[in-house]
C-alpha cells in the first residue's frame, strides 16, 4: 500500500482486501478475478487507487493499468479490454481526488463509463467514442420474462428446440477450445477483426470457471457444438460476455435458445440482473438481437483525460491506429489460414488496449 494523496492509497487490486470490498459491490470488470486475467494474459501491472475514511474503510476507488508499448507510448487505461469499469465515486470530492492521483503520472488516461454520470459529464474528459449497452432485470417469474420477449424471438427459441438442439453447461478444456475456434471464426469472417489470444480465454477459465463464477453454455446438434456463450457471474449479475456460433447452423436459431436458457440458469443461480454487455454502434444486427429480449439500452462512453496537450503525439496515435486497422484487414482475409489469424491476434491484440 502506497500513499498517493491526503486520503488516497495505491494498492494491488488483485490481493488488497480494501479493493475486494469495493469490487464486491461493483461490476465483474472491477473484480480481482477479471483484473488478474488482464495481468496473466498481457503482462499489465494493475493498480487501484482507494480513498479510505478515518476508520480505514474504503469509500471510493478506481482500478487501472499502466500500459507502455513502442507504438503508443505510456498511458493509463481503466480498464483495458473491459466493457466498462466506472470509477467508484459518488461525490464530486471523491472523483476529484481520484482524478488528481492519476494525473500525477502525467500521461493520458482513458475511462470506460456506463453508470457514473458525474464522470461522463466532466468537461475535462473528451469523449473518444460511444457504444451501446443492454441489460434487464431477472426479477419475477420465468413466465414474466418470456412475456416481454418479442414474438419472433420466442418462435426462434421454439424452433431451436424443435430442431433437436441440446444446451449444456460446460467448463472443460475441450469445450473452451471448441468455443474459441467458433469465436475466432466469427471475429474473422463476420467482423474482419482479430480475436483475443486463446490464452485470454484459458485465463478466464482459470479465474472464473474454477470458482464457479463462470461457464460456457453450449448448444449442440447431437455431439456437434453449433453455438456457445461464455458467461461470468458476479455480485448478483450474470454477464453474457462472449458469444460464438457456427454459421452453418444459424438457421436452427441456437443463439436465441442460448440466451433464453442462460436467463433461466441465471435465475436458478440467484442472479438478479442480466448484463448483455457492449455492442459497437455499427453492430445493428447485434443491437436488435439484444433489444428483442426486452432489455433496456444505455450508453457506454469512452473518455480520455490528458493532463497536457500533445498534438504531435495525437497525430502519431491516429497513424498507428490506421496502420493496425490495415494490418488487421490483411490477417483476416478469407484466404489467410485461421492458425495465422490466431497468431496475429496473439501478437497484436495487446496494442488495442
Amino acid at each position: 500500500m502506497q500513499k498517493v494523496g491526503r486520503d488516497a492509497v495505491e494498492v494491488d487490486p488483485i490481493s488488497d482486501p480494501s479493493w475486494h470490498r469495493l469490487a464486491a459491490r461493483a461490476s465483474v470488470f472491477h473484480s480481482p478475478n477479471w483484473i488478474n486475467v488482464l495481468r496473466q494474459t498481457y503482462g499489465f501491472k494493475p493498480k487501484a487507487i482507494i480513498l479510505l475514511d478515518a476508520e480505514g474503510i474504503p469509500g471510493a476507488g478506481l482500478a487501472y493499468c499502466m500500459v507502455e508499448d513502442p507504438l503508443f507510448g505510456r498511458r493509463i487505461s481503466s480498464l483495458p479490454f473491459s466493457d466498462y469499469c466506472d470509477p467508484i465515486a459518488s461525490t464530486r470530492e471523491d472523483w476529484e481526488m481520484l482524478l488528481h492521483a492519476l494525473s500525477l503520472h502525467d500521461c493520458p488516461v482513458s475511462f470506460r463509463c456506463l453508470r457514473n454520470d458525474m464522470v461522463k459529464r466532466d468537461g475535462r474528459l473528451e469523449t473518444i467514442k460511444t457504444a451501446k449497452w443492454h441489460g434487464l432485470s431477472l426479477a419475477g417469474t420465468s413466465e414474466s420474462l418470456w412475456a416481454v420477449i418479442r414474438d419472433s424471438t420466442r418462435r426462434a427459441v421454439e424452433r431451436a428446440r424443435r430442431g433437436g438442439l441440446s444446451v449444456q453447461v460446460e467448463t472443460s478444456r475441450e469445450a473452451l477450445s471448441d468455443f474459441f475456434n467458433m469465436h475466432l471464426g466469427v471475429r474473422k469472417r463476420k467482423y474482419r477483426l482479430l480475436a483475443q489470444p486463446r490464452l485470454f480465454f484459458e485465463n478466464i477459465s482459470g479465474q472464473f470457471f474454477s470458482e464457479r463464477k463462470g461457464f460456457i453454455l453450449m448448444a449442440r446438434d447431437g455431439a456437434t457444438p453449433v453455438a456457445g456463450a461464455l458467461f461470468l457471474v458476479w455480485n448478483g449479475t450474470i454477464y453474457y460476455k462472449f458469444n460464438a456460433s457456427d454459421p452453418k447452423y444459424l438457421g436452427l436459431r441456437p443463439n436465441d435458445l442460448l440466451v433464453w436458457e442462460g436467463m433461466l440458469l441465471g435465475k436458478r443461480l440467484g442472479c438478479r440482473f442480466w448484463d448483455f454487455g457492449l455492442s459497437d454502434v455499427g453492430q445493428e444486427g447485434l443491437v436488435r438481437f439484444k433489444r428483442h429480449f426486452g432489455s433496456v439500452e444505455r450508453e457506454i462512453r469512452f473518455l480520455r483525460y490528458e493532463p497536457r496537450s500533445d498534438p504531435i503525439a495525437k497525430e502519431n496515435e491516429q497513424h498507428v491506429k490506421q496502420l493496425l486497422g490495415e494490418v488487421t484487414q490483411l490477417f483476416t482475409e478469407p484466404t489467410v489460414p485461421d492458425e495465422v489469424t490466431e497468431r496475429a491476434g496473439n501478437l497484436l491484440y495487446r496494442f488495442f488496449a
